[in-house]
């Protein structure tokens, strides 16, 4: 018996619609991959990514496997676009639907090969970083400059290798800054890259032969990167393709060196260009009118950190315990809670005590033990509760908690 709880902890059924997924869609997608992962044969990493895929219906749980079998995956996976165990093979999942240009769709099914295979070059998964100070006026300033630079570095590259350098040594100029203004951002944010920045670039590395198309695409990555409100988690996913592609011109060699740990501008540390004042080089990316978009943003912010105060601290809210849990969520919409933890906008996640659909910010602690929804919310998500387990009043009044029943 499974119970489905809403905030209000009233009890209703609510029946998933279900996606099929179009069988000769996924097949060209696997044969994109297979011609692909062939191609490069294990040359970019030492170890071939060819290997299992499925892609799957969040919805009913539906996967059809790369070698062309269809079968429901069990409850106790989650379902994300990720790497996973399953009947004693290492699998990457890929979720239904998939991204309507073909190019998009083959980067996605490098990238998530990358993880099923990182651990095997020393490169393992490591725990996501808060990255806190990419979500301050100064944090979000010097990253988007270093967008910017690394931008004009691919565009140049192919043209004129002197100006990619010089746009290159912008880039490292604003990283180093960056790092120097905030003590632990080199860890956390080399943790990201090393992590989806270099799964990425596997993607736009692999999925094509045509370099041009490469630059082009990685530097319209940039562009689009740039615009999220939320860089704390989905930074990487733009920068990390320009960082490796731009290491694969200036540093040939460094994958053997980045497992060590290295971070990107270690890497480079040779690539210093001229001595030049950081505000002569932000004007060079429209420095002026960046700041003021990013202090219009940073009031806007201190707005976004009040109102968690008041859904997730003042309360009343539901807390459910973290111990052995799945996740999927949208990078893109991922906020730093100073001294709380991370809130994720939109997430879904199974543990023990079942599985919540949260539309509306959910607040993941620090330390990754315990979840935090504001209660009562009837439209801001959904728990099915799983048998055993039941939602009891918390400590604080109007507070609910979920626990085991005794």
């Amino acid at each position: 018996m499974r119970i489905r709880v809403l905030a209000a902890v009233a009890l209703f059924l609510c029946a998933a619609a279900r996606a099929e997924i179009d069988r000769e869609v996924a097949r060209r997608a696997f044969d994109a991959f297979t011609v692909n992962c062939s191609r490069d044969d294990g040359a970019l990493w030492g170890v071939s990514l060819c290997g299992n895929i499925a892609i799957v219906d969040r919805n009913s749980r539906e996967a059809v496997e790369s070698a062309g079998f269809v079968e429901k995956l069990p409850e106790n996976i989650g379902i994300a676009n990720t790497a996973f165990d399953y009947r004693g093979t290492r699998w990457s999942m890929i979720v239904w639907p998939l991204p309507k240009d073909e190019g998009a769709r083959d980067r996605l099914l490098l990238h998530e090969r990358f993880h099923a295979i990182q651990s095997r070059i020393g490169l393992p998964m490591s725990p996501p970083a808060g990255n806190e100070h990419l979500d301050t006026l100064e944090g979000r300033y010097l990253l988007r400059l270093e967008m910017r630079a690394l931008r004009k570095a691919l565009l140049a590259l192919r043209k004129s290798p002197d100006e990619a350098r010089e746009a290159l040594s912008d880039a490292l100029a604003f990283r180093r800054a960056r790092f120097e203004r905030f003590k632990t951002a080199a860890d956390s944010e080399g943790a990201l890259d090393r992590n989806e920045g270099i799964a990425e670039y596997t993607g736009f590395r692999l999925y094509t032969t045509d370099r041009a198309r490469m630059l082009d695409d990685a530097a319209q990555a940039l562009r689009e990167g740039e615009k999220s409100d939320a860089f704390a988690r989905s930074y990487a996913y733009a920068t990390g393709p320009a960082w490796g592609l731009l290491l694969d011109a200036f540093r040939p060699g460094w994958r053997k060196e980045i497992a060590e740990p290295k971070t990107f501008e270690q890497l480079l540390a040779k690539q210093t260009g001229k001595a030049i004042a950081l505000d002569r080089r932000a004007q060079r990316y429209g420095g002026t009118k960046l700041m003021a978009e990013e202090r219009k943003r940073d009031q806007q912010q201190r707005e976004r950190i009040a109102s968690y105060v008041r859904r997730f601290v003042g309360g009343p809210v539901l807390t459910l315990p973290l111990k052995q849990f799945n996740m999927q969520m949208d990078p893109y919409d991922v906020h730093p809670f100073e001294n709380h933890g991370t809130v994720y906008e939109h997430i879904t996640i199974s543990d023990q005590w079942g599985r919540i659909v949260v539309e509306k910010g959910a607040l993941i602690s620090s330390d990754f033990t315990k979840l935090t929804v504001g209660a009562p919310r009837s439209d801001s998500w959904t728990l099915t509760l799983a048998e055993g387990w039941r939602i009891a009043p918390g400590t604080r009044p109007g507070d609910f908690v979920a626990q085991k029943v005794p």
